[in-house]
């Protein structure tokens, strides 16, 4: 489809980029970009319109390109005043069989293409998406689903996560699919993070979702919470733990290791394959996970891609750093009998050397991959 010239928001414009997920990205005859569905968009001829192109209705991505320095590449940084866009009840008589796509899902349940929308969606249907491949592919790698189901949002913030559930119903379409979390089924949303705001708070979203608030590490949310691999899966979004970053690599390992140790099961996004995908699957190489879900790109990427300005390599070409949030997804679950021996005897010194020395070979050998 890319290079086709297509009618988009009420203007004319040519296909630029044509997304697996089912957006496409039109360059539009008035010289700006849009996203829009690829079922919103018709093929037709180019010819000028009379009295002129009326400037289309874009919606706003509601990014805070000011946002603080010292924010990993990649955080969706929403500015305080936005607010998000209501997602109603589903009007369909029974969802769709799969989720294979923001094309279709939005054919199932009409939606516009605004970024802050599509953003806040990724979070939930990445995950339905990746339970699905799962099921599909693996199905004893999945704990077995009682009266309910707690899902440990990794490194979870206050400016994402935690916003989406005080702000939208976003996370509520984890039990639109009953043929992923079938009722009468209950998820508690555990929020474990550093950055997580209301420590301590408990609250009731609907009679099936319910959620609570750590802010702390991981392995101490799962102690305080009383967290078993038989009920609880690991979720963390775009967390960075495999960044090449040094600090933050080693804040991750010890607690990757420990609750992998103990068989829990974990569910991870990246928002690009340079970095975050490439250094996350090193790390739990490293740690010797077992990997459950191979590495595989999302059915329900965000909308906005994060570019830093480019920069000049030592090679003397020029990369520009991008980032998706869940472009790209993955799981593990539990260790390998030679990684959980390791656990056992490795000191905690060692093995933030080892984790320091990946991170290092990771920066030097990073080649950034062409922005989607």
């Amino acid at each position: 489809m890319a290079g086709a010239t297509v009618s988009c928001l009420g203007t004319v414009g040519v296909v630029r980029e044509a997304d697996h997920s089912g957006l496409v990205l039109v360059q539009l005859k008035v010289g700006q970009t849009a996203w829009a569905f690829a079922s919103d968009v018709s093929r037709r001829k180019l010819k000028a319109a009379r009295g002129g192109v009326p400037q289309p209705k874009r919606p706003p991505s509601g990014i805070d390109e000011s946002a603080e320095p010292g924010l990993a590449v990649g955080t969706l940084r929403w500015a305080k005043e936005h607010m998000f866009p209501s997602l109603g009840e589903p009007t369909w008589a029974s969802p769709p069989e799969r989720l294979l796509g923001w094309a279709k899902y939005a054919r199932a349940r009409p939606i516009a293409p605004e970024p802050s929308l599509i953003d806040g969606l990724s979070y939930p249907l990445t995950l339905l998406f990746a339970w699905e491949q799962l099921a599909r592919l693996a199905p004893m790698q999945l704990p077995a689903l009682g009266a309910e189901l707690t899902l440990v949002l990794c490194g979870a913030s206050q400016k994402v996560e935690e916003r989406l559930l005080y702000e939208t119903s976003y996370w509520l379409e984890l039990i639109r699919y009953p043929r992923v979390f079938p009722p009468p089924l209950r998820l508690k949303l555990l929020l474990a993070g550093r950055e997580v705001r209301r420590h301590g708070e408990e609250r009731v979203w609907s009679p099936r979702v319910r959620s609570a608030c750590f802010c702390g590490g991981v392995s101490d949310a799962l102690a305080a919470h009383g967290c078993e691999p038989a009920t609880a899966v690991l979720v963390g979004y775009n967390t960075g733990c495999g960044s090449g970053i040094e600090d933050v690599m080693v804040g991750w390992a010890p607690d990757l290791r420990a609750a992998l140790l103990r068989g829990f099961l974990g569910f991870f996004t990246c928002a690009n394959d340079y970095s975050d995908l490439r250094g996350e699957l090193a790390l739990h190489e490293l740690l010797g996970a077992n990997v459950v879900l191979p590495a595989s790109r999302s059915a329900f990427p965000a909308m906005v891609v994060t570019r830093e300005p480019a920069r000049t390599g030592a090679d003397g070409r020029e990369a520009v750093h991008w980032s998706r949030s869940s472009s790209f997804l993955y799981a593990v679950r539990g260790l390998t009998p030679a990684g959980a021996a390791r656990a056992h005897a490795e000191s905690a010194s060692a093995l933030q050397e080892r984790v320091r020395a990946l991170a290092q070979e990771l920066r030097e050998s990073e080649e950034v991959s062409p922005v989607p």
